[in-house]
């Protein structure tokens, strides 16, 4: 019998592991996505930029 609890205790603990690995690899990737999104909103503040300092020194003309 605490053999039997004894195996039921850690398959329940490898089943855990296993999912927690696993939610683990989402959030990498989730946070992968996110520092992507995050580096092309720069990118585009930074080109809207230069191209706003662009017309302002030729003037304002487009």
């Amino acid at each position: 019998m605490l053999a039997t609890i004894l195996v039921s205790g850690l398959v329940s603990l490898a089943v855990s592991l296993v999912l927690a690995r696993m939610m683990a690899k989402e959030m990498v990737k989730m946070l992968g996505e996110i520092e992507a999104t995050e580096k092309a909103r720069q990118e585009d503040l930074l080109n809207i930029s230069v191209d706003a300092i662009s017309r302002m020194k030729n003037g304002g003309s487009a």
